[in-house]
């Protein structure tokens, strides 16, 4: 009995962060390469500077 909950649980975190990752994806990458085409644009300029 305790073996399955462990499984239960540890399934639980895994779709947990498979969905934090989805959402990390889906609103950090436009982000990202946003940043990353300001910075291109730019050259060595205040984009890029972190």
């Amino acid at each position: 009995m305790l073996e399955v909950r462990k499984t239960q649980v540890k399934q639980r975190i895994v779709h947990l962060w498979s969905v934090t990752a989805v959402f990390a994806l889906y609103f950090g990458l436009p982000t990202l390469i946003h940043v990353m085409a300001e910075c291109a644009s730019t050259g060595s300029g205040s984009a890029c500077a972190g």
